[in-house]
């Protein structure tokens, strides 16, 4: 396991802080879960582009048909 040290304005910290209390759990802990999420979340590069490209040819696989004729 590897430690990040990070700099955050005070206000920040008091939120996260205020957070963490309020979910009965420590600061680092919060951070970890946030980060698990956000890591969760990500789209694999080109996955967007990929589904509109399969949608778009699905759409219009007839006239794709008859072009490639």
């Amino acid at each position: 396991m590897s430690t990040v040290t990070l700099q955050l304005d005070d206000h920040k910290v008091e939120k996260l802080a205020a957070a963490a209390r309020e979910q009965g759990i420590e600061i680092a802990v919060l951070l970890e879960k946030l980060a698990d999420d956000f890591i969760a979340r990500l789209k694999p590069a080109g996955t967007d582009f990929k589904k509109a490209l399969a949608a778009s040819v699905k759409e219009n696989e007839e006239l794709l048909r008859r072009l490639a004729k």
